[in-house]
């Protein structure tokens, strides 16, 4: 486990007033380092990390493609690893929209909820469904958005949504870590990958490495040579 010139804990890159243990919102971070693969098998063969830009593809998330990102809160290491099995089964055809729609506004508040309604109720054609959404049938959008590819857009519309409500949130003074993780791949990419390839990685970074810290995310990325695996598990 223990690599010279390695270290494992996230508080030896970032100013320790951006995650402070003391602060409610980090009681529970454990403060190593996370990242979550697409590539198991990949990862295994090379013994080592890629960027987006050196592996050519797109998968979750934004920011530069020639980094790594890394959480150092297992809790959300764990969410994105669920939210990818979920996308897995979503474009397999096992998730219907009524269930995408679930998923999403579960953490929401019921103003937040109106807000995101334009998104859903564009599928439905009539007065009449539109009205049935409303009123708590949520199973109506199931007769419309049937495709494995549909519900999939429909899935990224809503997160682009959720991410403007609370990045309102912010704003406004209120806590604020991002729920989803943002899919930017598309369809056919996300149909590419396996479920038995997705797995938490836990790292260790270069002593004196050059970092970005996106508190809002409780992340941390790095270049992909500052970075080494130290084990690997699928919860």
């Amino acid at each position: 486990m223990y690599k010279p010139g390695m270290l494992r804990k996230a508080t030896s890159f970032v100013d320790p007033d951006m995650v402070d243990p003391e602060e409610e919102a980090f009681e529970d971070v454990d403060f190593n380092l996370y990242h979550v693969t697409t590539n198991l098998s990949g990862v295994k063969k090379s013994g080592r990390l890629k960027s987006r830009s050196q592996l050519g593809v797109i998968g979750l998330g934004g920011g530069p493609a020639d980094v790594v990102s890394t959480t150092y809160d297992y809790s959300k290491a764990r969410n994105l690893y669920s939210d990818m099995q979920f996308i897995t089964e979503l474009v397999a055809g096992k998730v219907r929209a009524s269930l995408v729609w679930s998923v999403l506004t579960e953490q929401l508040t019921d103003y937040e909820i109106e807000e995101l309604l334009p998104v859903p109720l564009y599928y439905l054609q009539t007065k009449e469904d539109r009205r049935k959404f409303i009123d708590g049938n949520e199973e109506i959008l199931d007769r419309h958005l049937m495709k494995p590819k549909d519900i999939y857009e429909f899935y990224q519309e809503l997160e682009e949504a959720v991410v403007n409500i609370e990045g309102e949130r912010e704003l406004a003074g209120d806590p604020h870590f991002q729920s989803v993780p943002g899919f930017l791949g598309g369809f056919e990419q996300m149909k590419q990958i396996n479920p038995a390839n997705i797995a938490i990685i836990q790292v260790v970074a270069r002593k004196g490495a050059q970092s970005e810290t996106i508190p809002e995310e409780k992340e941390l990325r790095f270049k992909p040579d500052d970075l080494r695996i130290i084990r690997y598990f699928q919860p």
